[in-house]
C-alpha cells in the first residue's frame, strides 16, 4: 500500500506540504502511517545522507466519512474547516491550521466537544459554499474568527489585553460619574452670585 508523487522542481528551501485526502472508506480502528521523502539532484551532493526523510504517525479513527488532512506526519488531524477555508482561502493558511489543531487537541477530547464537531460537520459545508462565493460573506467571516484564532493561539495574551479593556471602561465611566456629579466650582459658580 502507497502512493508515490514526483515533485518536478524544489528550489532550496522551498517547502511543500502534501495532503493524503480520502472520504470513500470507514477507518475504525488507528493505522500506522509512514512517510517517506527522498530528494535528488542533477548537481553534486556531497551529503547524500540527508537525501531521505522517514516519519511515523498514525491515522486516527473515525466512523463517518470526512476527507482526512494528513497534515504534517504524524498529524492526528480529522475532516476540514470547511467555514474557515471558505472565510480565509485555503486549508493551509495559519489561522484555518490554528482553528484544527484546536479540533483536534481540545474539542475531539470531550464527548461534549465531538458532539459540536459532529453538527458543524453537518451544516456548515452549505455555509462555507455561500462564504466562498461572496467577498463580503469571505471578510465578514474573517472578522468574526480572527477573534477567536487570536484566542485560541495566545489565550494568556488574549485574557490580559480582555482585562485591561474592561478595566479602561470601568476606569472612564467612573470618571464620567464623576463629572457629572461634581459641584460646580470656580468662575462659572462665581459669577452665579
Amino acid at each position: 500500500m502507497g502512493t508515490r508523487c514526483v515533485l518536478a522542481r524544489l528550489d532550496g528551501g522551498e517547502t511543500v506540504r502534501l495532503l493524503a485526502e480520502s472520504d470513500e472508506f470507514e477507518n475504525p480502528e488507528p493505522q500506522p502511517l509512514q512517510i517517506t521523502v527522498e530528494a535528488s539532484s542533477d548537481d553534486t551532493d556531497f551529503a547524500v545522507d540527508n537525501d531521505t526523510a522517514v516519519s511515523d504517525g498514525t491515522l486516527r479513527e473515525f466512523t463517518e466519512c470526512p476527507p482526512i488532512d494528513v497534515g504534517g506526519v504524524g498529524s492526528t488531524s480529522g475532516g476540514g474547516c470547511f467555514v474557515a477555508t471558505a472565510a480565509f482561502g485555503s486549508r493551509l493558511d495559519r489561522h484555518v491550521v490554528t482553528l484544527r489543531h484546536f479540533r483536534d487537541e481540545h474539542l475531539l477530547q470531550s464527548t461534549a466537544g465531538r458532539a459540536v464537531v459532529r453538527l458543524y460537520y453537518r451544516y456548515s459545508p452549505g455555509a462555507a459554499a455561500v462564504i466562498s462565493r461572496n467577498e463580503g460573506l469571505r471578510r465578514a467571516a474573517r472578522g468574526i474568527l480572527a477573534p477567536l484564532v487570536l484566542a485560541i493561539a495566545y489565550p494568556w495574551r488574549t485574557l490580559l489585553i480582555t482585562v485591561l479593556i474592561v478595566l479602561a471602561l470601568l476606569a472612564t465611566r467612573r470618571r464620567s460619574r464623576r463629572a457629572r456629579c461634581a459641584p460646580l466650582t470656580g468662575p462659572m459658580q462665581r459669577a452665579g452670585r
